[in-house]
């Protein structure tokens, strides 16, 4: 069999297989639960964080240098991209359906 005609039939077997998932009528209350429970966990986790020296933290935050934290800021945003960059390398090795959003996802999950 000629490569182009399995590679099509591969492609048309996908698609049929994405046309297929089952859509759950939950799925949506199910992403505004998860979606709260992440908001609500990092709302606690600051507030434990700063709960005792939030007064000092604001005066430093305050005081500081914003090109020297643009800058910082800057630099996680670059290394967290590059990282991503290269798992989607990896992974797109293996599977052409692997895209940067996913890299980037779990990237940060894993951060």
């Amino acid at each position: 069999m000629d490569d182009a005609k399995l590679e099509k039939q591969v492609q048309k077997k996908e698609i049929d297989q994405n046309l297929e998932k089952p859509t759950s009528k939950n799925s949506g209350i199910k992403y505004i639960l998860n979606i709260s429970f992440v908001l609500i966990a990092t709302g606690l986790s600051i507030f434990f964080a700063l709960k005792d020296d939030a007064p000092e933290i604001a005066r430093y935050l305050v005081g500081a240098n914003v090109w020297s934290l643009l800058v910082v800021v800057l630099i996680m945003v670059a290394c967290a991209l590059l990282r991503s960059f290269i798992l989607y390398c990896f992974a797109h090795l293996f599977t052409r359906k692997y895209r940067f959003h996913q890299a980037l996802a779990v990237d940060q999950i894993g951060v």
